[in-house]
C-alpha cells in the first residue's frame, strides 16, 4: 500500500505529469516510436553534461561511466547543432525552390527548379537520418551519466559516511545470545525459517512466520498511521513494472546490455526480471525492488506506499515531488528525515543519521541519507532506512514537470524534484527490536520480550510473540 499526499492549496496544488510533444532535441521535429511503448525518450540537459566538473562527478561517485563518454557527448552534441543548422538551411533553400516552381516562366526553370528541390529533400533526409543516429549516441551516453553530488556529501566510499545525528537510549552492550539467528532457535520464539526459504526461492530468502509476520504487520499499519498523519494518501502499486521505467529510475535491471561505445564492466544487477509472455527490451517487465520505481512512474504529488517488491524486504515507502529549486527541494529532504526520525523514536529504538558519501549515493541521488539501529546481537549498527533527494534526474527521464498557479505561466513547464524515503523496511526493525527487546532471566531463559506500545493497536496476536510474553512499553 502507499500513500500520497494530495495536492492542496498552495505550492502543491498544480503538481502535474506532461509527456513532452517530441522526442527530438527540437520540440517541432514528429514523434519517434518510444523505448516503452508508452513515455517519450528521456530530455536530458547535454549542455550541464558537458561542463568539466562532471568528470570529477562521476569519479568521485565511482561510476561505471568512462570519460570517452564525456567526450563522446560533447563531439556528438556539436555534430548535432551544426548538422541541425545544416537541415534548417536547407529547408529555408528548400521553401524558396518551391516558391521557384510556382513563379517558373518556362518549362525549363520549372524542371530545374524540381530538381533542385529534389536534391534539396534527399539532402534533408539524409540530414534527418544523422540527427536521429546522433540522438541515439547522445541518449545513450547521457543516461550513464549519474547525478551531480551534494557539495557537502562526504567523498568516497561507505566508511567516509558521517554521522550527523544519534537518537534514542544508551548503547546496550553488545551481547551475541541477542544475535537474531540465536534468538531463532529458541523454543517458542522462531519468528522466521530460513530453510524453507533457501528451498523455495533460493540463498537469502527467509519465510516470516507466528509472530514475525504479525510483528511486520504492526510495522506496516503504524507507518500508514504515521503517515497519514502527516497528510500521505495510501496507494497499493503494482509488483512488477517496465523496464524501462525502473532504467529511468536509475536502476540496472539487466546490466548485460550495457554495450557501445563507452560501455565499461556490468556493474551488479540491482532487481529481477520476470519472463514471460510479454515485449521483450524496454517494454519487458521486471519487478520492482522499491515502491520508489512505480510510485515515480505514476508521480503528481507526495506520496507513501507500502510494498511487497522484488527486493529482498517488504518495506514501507514514501514519494514525493517537489518544486525545481534546490533550496526547496533540500528542505523537503530534511522534512522526510524528520519524519523517519519521529518514526523510529517512537519505536524506542537506538540509532543514527548518516550522511551518506558520494560513492554510496548510487545513479540518481543528489543527496542521501542513510539512519542505521544499533543491534546488539551483531553487535554493530545496520541500516533500517533511507531517504534521498534526487533533484530532476528521475524527473528528467519520465517528464515530470510541474509549475506553481502563483508563477508565472509563460516558458517551457519546469521539471520537478523527486525525493523518496522509506519509512519501515520490516525485516531490518523487525531484527531491532528483537535484539534489543528480548529479556533475560538470571537463567539465561527468556523471560519476555518489550515492543513499543504505539504498535499494540496493530498487533493481532494477543499480548505474546509465539508463547513469549510481550510488555509492551
Amino acid at each position: 500500500m502507499i500513500f500520497s499526499r494530495p495536492p492542496a492549496t498552495g505550492c502543491r496544488a498544480c503538481l502535474q505529469r506532461l509527456s513532452t510533444s517530441s522526442t527530438r532535441l527540437k520540440s517541432d521535429k514528429p514523434k519517434r516510436p518510444t523505448v516503452s511503448g508508452v513515455l517519450p525518450d528521456p530530455k536530458l540537459d547535454y549542455d550541464a553534461l558537458i561542463q568539466p566538473d562532471q568528470v570529477t562527478n562521476a569519479a568521485r561517485r565511482n561510476a561505471p561511466v568512462a570519460e570517452r563518454s564525456f567526450l563522446a557527448i560533447r563531439r556528438d552534441l556539436d555534430a548535432w547543432r551544426a548538422t541541425t543548422r545544416n537541415a534548417d538551411s536547407m529547408r529555408a533553400q528548400q521553401s524558396r525552390t518551391s516558391e521557384e516552381v510556382r513563379k517558373a516562366s518556362s518549362d525549363q526553370e520549372k524542371s530545374a527548379a524540381i530538381r533542385k528541390a529534389r536534391t534539396l529533400r534527399d539532402a534533408i533526409q539524409a540530414h534527418d537520418r544523422e540527427l536521429s543516429r546522433l540522438e541515439h549516441s547522445l541518449l545513450f551516453h547521457g543516461l550513464r551519466v549519474p547525478n551531480v553530488s551534494h557539495p557537502d556529501s562526504p567523498i568516497g566510499p561507505e566508511s567516509h559516511a558521517k554521522t550527523v545525528s544519534t537518537h534514542g537510549p544508551p548503547l546496550m552492550p553488545a551481547e551475541p545470545r541477542r544475535d537474531h539467528n540465536e534468538l531463532n532457535e529458541i523454543p517458542g520464539l522462531r519468528f522466521f525459517d530460513r530453510d524453507a526459504g533457501v528451498i523455495s526461492s533460493g540463498s537469502g530468502f527467509a519465510y516470516l512466520r507466528g509472530g514475525g509476520a504479525l510483528l511486520e504487520n504492526a510495522l506496516v499499519g503504524y507507518a500508514m498511521e504515521v503517515a497519514t498523519r502527516k497528510g500521505f494518501e495510501p496507494i497499493v502499486t503494482p509488483d512488477v513494472v517496465r523496464r524501462d521505467v525502473a532504467d529511468r529510475c536509475g536502476f540496472v535491471p539487466r546490466d548485460g546490455d550495457q554495450q557501445g561505445e563507452g560501455a565499461t564492466d556490468p556493474v551488479p544487477e540491482q532487481i529481477y526480471g520476470v519472463h514471460g509472455h510479454h515485449e521483450s527490451g524496454d517494454g519487458a517487465l521486471v519487478l520492482a525492488g522499491t515502491a520508489e520505481i512505480p510510485l515515480a512512474g505514476a508521480l503528481q504529488s507526495s506520496r507513501a506506499s507500502s510494498s511487497y517488491c522484488g527486493g529482498h524486504n517488504a518495506q514501507s515507502h514514501s514519494d514525493q515531488a517537489s518544486p525545481p529549486d534546490l533550496k526547496a527541494s533540500d528542505q523537503e529532504l530534511d522534512n522526510l528525515l524528520e519524519l523517519q526520525i519521529e518514526l523510529y523514536e517512537s519505536l524506542g529504538l537506538t540509532f543514527r543519521v548518516l550522511d551518506m558519501p558520494t560513492e554510496e549515493l548510487g545513479a540518481s541521488a543528489h543527496r542521501k541519507y542513510d539512519i542505521e539501529a544499533w543491534m546488539p546481537g551483531r553487535g554493530s549498527w545496520g541500516e533500517i532506512s533511507s531517504v534521498s533527494n534526487c533533484t530532476d534526474f528521475q524527473a528528467r527521464r519520465l517528464h515530470i514537470r510541474h509549475r506553481h498557479l502563483s508563477e508565472d505561466s509563460t516558458g517551457p513547464l519546469p521539471y520537478a524534484h523527486t525525493l523518496n524515503g522509506t519509512a519501515a523496511a520490516t525485516p531490518r526493525l523487525i531484527i531491532a527490536l528483537l535484539e534489543n527487546g528480548v529479556r533475560f532471566g538470571e537463567n539465561g531463559v527468556v523471560e519476555g520480550l518489550v515492543l513499543p506500545q504505539v504498535l499494540r493497536g496493530h498487533w493481532v496476536g494477543g499480548d505474546h510473540f509465539g508463547t513469549v510474553n510481550i510488555e509492551w512499553s
